[in-house]
């Protein structure tokens, strides 16, 4: 028995499809660019420099979205994956060049108030609001021993850290506001006392104690919201078991700056944290971006060295 050869072009793959197969393989597809561009959008809500991962996964989905089939790993490889990296570095210096970057600024003059949210002087500025806004306390205020062996860390429960004469300390206020609404203003002022060394001490019967006097700086934030009147109060401790008598704080010119989570610098600060203090305005995030508050936490820093009297 003989077959019958059919005659006729042979149909491709893609045209045995039924248009029901084509539509739902397309709808996946588009599915698939939409959720990708959510999570970057999402993930760019959560972090501080999210341009170029939102740009990035952006048109990682449009890629999946434009090019299926044999053709696809090819085209990924060679096109889709070097402009990804190219639209996202782009964008990355885009973000830094209008944000300024960490490029160093002049120091501004005593008496400026900076914009916690731009790093610029800020102007019209509200020094007290009825609304619910405050900045959190409990363990903001830090320090650390620039010159100890050891990576300099800011532990969440820091008990009273260890200096010797001479040492470079950095003292590190952490400014977050979990509010929609900003702090409009506050003033931050540091200070030091105590740092006798041993003191020996007589009682009435003659007996004789010696206790160590630690070096106390405290942290000082006078705001005014529909919550806050009264602002926060921190202490640090240094103990210099190695003083010889009396020991203080020298502040470091030009070393108080503002900076992100990220550490990115956002501004130089005005010296005078350890004098006449300095002032933020727009603590928190803008009303108008919502749960922007960890985008928003800004961290001051600034440098003291330990003085012993005796030098």
């Amino acid at each position: 028995m003989t077959r019958e050869k059919t005659t006729g072009p042979r149909r491709s793959s893609s045209e045995s499809l039924r248009p029901a197969q084509i539509l739902r393989d397309t709808n996946l597809r588009i599915a698939a660019a939409v959720l990708a561009w959510l999570v970057g959008t999402l993930w760019g809500l959560l972090t501080m420099r999210p341009l170029w991962i939102v740009v990035a996964l952006a048109a990682m989905a449009l890629g999946v979205g434009a090019f299926h089939g044999a053709e696809y790993r090819r085209r990924v490889i060679l096109f889709i994956l070097p402009l990804v990296l190219a639209v996202g570095a782009g964008a990355y210096f885009v973000e830094s060049a209008i944000s300024g970057g960490d490029q160093a600024s002049a120091i501004p003059p005593l008496g400026t108030v900076i914009n916690a949210q731009t790093g610029q002087p800020a102007v019209n500025v509200q020094r007290s609001t009825p609304q619910i806004a405050q900045i959190e306390f409990g363990n903001i205020f830090r320090a650390c021993d620039r010159t100890a062996e050891h990576p300099c860390r800011y532990d969440a429960d820091q008990g009273p850290i260890e200096a010797k004469p001479g040492d470079l300390l950095e003292f590190g206020i952490r400014l977050h506001n979990g509010n929609d609404v900003s702090v409009p203003y506050a003033h931050l002022t540091v200070e030091s006392w105590g740092g006798e060394g041993t003191i020996i001490e007589h009682d009435s019967s003659g007996a004789v104690t010696e206790r160590r006097e630690s070096l106390v700086a405290k942290l000082d934030i006078e705001y005014k919201t529909g919550v806050s009147h009264d602002g926060i109060e921190e202490t640090v401790e240094i103990d210099v078991p190695e003083s010889s008598g009396y020991t203080d704080l020298n502040y470091v010119p030009g070393s108080t700056v503002l900076m992100d989570l990220q550490h990115h610098l956002v501004a130089k600060l005005p010296d005078g944290i350890m004098d006449s203090g300095l002032a933020l305005a727009d603590i928190g995030s803008p009303s108008s971006c919502y749960f922007c508050d960890i985008r928003y936490t800004r961290l001051v820093f600034f440098r003291t060295k330990v003085n012993d009297g005796a030098l």
